[in-house]
C-alpha cells in the first residue's frame, strides 16, 4: 500500500492526472491522512469483489453498524474486516447446508460448498455467487470504487457491481 501512495504522489508531482487503478490489497483508508491523500482523492480507483464499507446495502449496512459498535475509533478496511466478514457469510451458509444433511465431514463441506448456486451476500460480495463449478470464479461482477476521505473506509462505490464483456465472455480451460 505504500507503492499505491507513491505512484499517486509522484503523478500529481510531475502534473500526470490519470486514473490509478488497483485491485486487492492495493488501498487502506490510513492513506488518506497521508501526504498522499489528496492524490488519492484524486485518481484512485480499486475493482475488487469486496463491498466498500459504506455501501449502502443491506449486508453492508449490517457489517458496518456491527463493526462500528465493536469499534468506534477504529476505520473498517476493505480488504481486512470486510473481507472477513463476507468470506464468514459464505463459510455460515456452507456449515448451515452441511450440518442440515448431517454431513460435517470434508466431503459434506466440500458438497455443501458445490450445493450454493445462487448466494446473495447482501452486497457485501459484488453479483450472486455460485460455486457449483470449481473451474470458474463464484461472480465475475466487481465494485469500482474510489478513494473518498468522506466515508467509512476511505472508499465509495461508483456506481452497481460491474461485469465487463470480457470477464463475462472470458472461458476458463483446465
Amino acid at each position: 500500500m505504500p507503492q499505491t501512495a507513491s505512484i499517486a504522489s509522484v503523478a500529481q508531482s510531475i502534473g500526470l492526472n490519470v486514473p490509478i487503478v488497483g485491485n486487492g490489497p492495493a488501498f487502506t483508508p490510513n492513506l488518506m491522512d497521508t501526504p498522499a491523500g489528496p492524490a488519492l482523492e484524486q485518481n484512485f480507483y480499486t475493482a475488487t469483489s469486496m463491498a466498500p464499507p459504506s455501501l449502502e446495502a443491506e449486508g453492508v449496512t449490517e457489517f458496518l453498524t456491527a463493526y462500528e459498535e465493536e469499534y468506534p475509533d477504529e476505520e473498517p478496511i476493505q480488504n481486512g474486516a470486510m473481507y472477513g466478514y463476507a468470506s464468514a457469510q459464505i463459510m455460515h451458509e456452507v456449515l448451515t447446508r452441511a450440518c442440515d444433511e448431517d454431513a460435517l465431514t470434508r466431503d459434506g463441506l466440500l458438497e455443501a460448498l458445490r450445493s450454493i448456486t445462487d448466494y446473495e451476500s447482501g452486497g457485501t460480495v459484488a453479483g450472486v455467487l455460485d460455486y457449483s463449478d470449481p473451474a470458474v470464479p463464484p461472480t465475475r461482477e466487481v465494485y469500482i470504487s474510489k478513494a473518498d476521505s468522506t466515508v467509512p473506509g476511505g472508499l465509495t462505490a461508483v456506481g452497481e457491481g460491474y461485469t465487463s464483456d470480457l470477464a463475462e465472455a472470458y472461458e476458463f480451460a483446465g
